[in-house]
């Protein structure tokens, strides 16, 4: 089995294109899925324009890193959290909220298959 590397130069973004299922017409986004696997295990690159969407995650937990840009993400109970370049965001399973870019967006994520039993679980702790 090989490692996989990518490097900046080796990007290879899929063309801009309109965000469905946006709150802001016409929010634009692209993403570039760099690895996959059966487990529903994936990582990549994605970037978006200035807007806003509804965003849900089931079944999987995304962790991601902003590598540039500037946004927030607003849960369904209200809370803010705000981030910018350098900044980790996880939106575990079950997460429901907004995503608002403020500057064009670019981050790394990584989307894992949740466990089935939560109780397995532990936030916060190696």
């Amino acid at each position: 089995m090989q490692a996989l590397v990518q490097t900046n130069g080796q990007v290879k973004f899929g063309p801009w294109a309109v965000r469905a299922d946006s709150g802001t017409p016409g929010v634009l986004e692209r993403k570039e899925a760099v690895w996959a696997n059966a487990n529903q295990h994936r990582a990549g690159r994605w970037s978006a324009q200035p807007g806003t969407f509804a965003l849900e995650r089931h079944g999987v937990d995304e962790i991601c890193v902003i590598l540039r840009g500037k946004g927030s993400v607003t849960s369904e109970d209200g809370d803010t959290q705000s981030f910018e370049a350098g900044s980790t965001v996880v939106l575990p399973d079950g997460w429901r909220g907004t995503w608002t870019t403020e500057e064009t967006i670019e981050k790394v994520f990584i989307m894992v298959a949740a466990p089935h039993d939560k109780a397995t679980r532990n936030p916060g702790k190696d």
